[in-house]
């Protein structure tokens, strides 16, 4: 409760500046609050995100592959022990989430406040975030590139689709996920849930496509 009431007050707080800078960002983010789930552009916009959240956790995987770099998360070993556990590690995944999305968004507003320009104000997001990230040497290419992509996937598709970004990454990087071993049946819940989620996306969003609704009045029309 009390990290959803400081998400809630830190989204009321950048809420309105978001708003007044760039309103496009909030579009799809706002249907789907409103209960809009059948919306092709809401759809779309989620579908981004976990395409560039599937995208960034490969590269974190080839990453620490190449450098020999190892990197394990403790919720790993916690989601281990029962189905239980592992159930609490996703719904904590997709509450660090919210937190890093509406964190991200204040730091955000917070350099543009003080710059008073967009594009000055994402280079400094960038380089502060990936300082504060602490990488290790080798996979300091990769976290600019990740921070980089964060503000070109708000700027261009909106928060909602950096929220399925972020939600993916995150259930990447901390659930078990191996197929010849014996904790296969646990470790196949983040590829379901990820890919749960893309196929509402695209169930969603075929049926808009224009070609589509052409077909559709004409089977009507005969």
């Amino acid at each position: 409760c009390f990290q959803g009431g400081f998400v809630g007050l830190l989204y009321l707080a950048v809420e309105p500046h978001v708003r007044r800078s760039w309103p496009d960002a909030l579009i799809s983010w706002v249907r789907i609050v409103g209960g809009r789930f059948r919306d092709p552009l809401a759809a779309s916009h989620v579908l981004v995100g976990i395409c560039a959240g599937l995208v960034f956790a490969l590269l974190g995987a080839a990453t620490i592959w190449a450098t020999n770099d190892v990197f394990s998360s403790r919720s790993i070993g916690v989601s281990l022990s029962g189905a239980r556990f592992l159930i609490g590690i996703l719904l904590s995944d997709l509450n660090i989430s919210a937190f890093a999305i509406t964190g991200a968004v204040l730091v955000l507003v917070l350099m543009r406040s003080l710059v008073r320009r967009n594009w000055v104000a994402d280079a400094l997001f960038v380089v502060l975030m990936t300082c504060v990230s602490y990488p290790f040497p080798a996979v300091i290419p990769h976290t600019v590139l990740l921070f980089a992509t964060y503000i070109w996937i708000l700027r261009r598709f909106g928060l909602l689709a950096l929220a399925a970004l972020m939600c993916t990454a995150y259930l990447a990087y901390t659930l078990p996920f191996a197929v010849a071993s014996w904790y296969a049946g646990l470790s196949l819940t983040t590829p379901l849930v990820i890919a749960s989620v893309a196929a509402w996306s695209l169930y969603t969003i075929l049926p808009s496509r224009p070609g589509a609704a052409s077909r559709s009045a004409v089977e009507s029309a005969m």
